[in-house]
């Protein structure tokens, strides 16, 4: 009398180098009684090497398009202040930069934003006229780590905080 065909799954083990690592990968299914199965099992272990880059692409697209950008959306406006710890030695040394550079009247004597008369105001005025005409670049706004990026308009009163040039 013959014997049933045997039909039980072995499980085939693929090891696949990772990094200097072995993992030990097995494919859900295999059989060695079966051409048709075991030939699909063996292109499916050969295959999942591919699997690993083709996650990490994945999952970096994933997270780049997912996570919260570094620059604001066009129509948003932004603006750049003195950070409210920076010492005063840091404010005079940016107002001197940014005024080197871009036009200062504002916070000159008879100009918009004169008033409140201290270095955190006049500081942050003239670094936002800096960032603006320079192209509102998180770089522009930087002044040695003592450059805030805000969203809301820091204007008041008669001082009205410039924006994109």
């Amino acid at each position: 009398m013959n014997s049933p065909p045997n039909y039980s799954l072995p499980i085939l083990s693929t090891i696949i180098p990772i990094s200097g690592t072995l993992y030990i990968s097995s494919p859900p299914f295999a059989c060695s009684s079966h051409p048709f199965l075991a030939s699909a099992s063996y292109q499916m272990a050969n295959n999942s090497s591919l699997l690993l880059p083709f996650l990490s692409l994945l999952l970096l697209l994933l997270h780049h398009t997912a996570g919260e950008t570094t620059e604001p959306a066009t129509s948003q406006h932004s603006w750049c202040i003195a950070k409210p710890s920076t010492s005063d030695v840091h404010l005079i040394d940016n107002i001197q930069f940014a005024c080197g550079e871009i036009d200062c009247s504002p916070i000159q004597a008879n100009g918009s934003c004169f008033y409140p008369d201290t270095k955190s105001s006049h500081a942050s005025v003239a670094m936002n006229l800096y960032y603006q005409s320079a192209g509102r670049n998180p770089w522009n706004c930087y002044f040695s780590g003592t450059g805030l990026i805000v969203f809301n308009d820091p204007s008041y009163g008669k001082c009205k905080y410039e924006i994109g040039r």
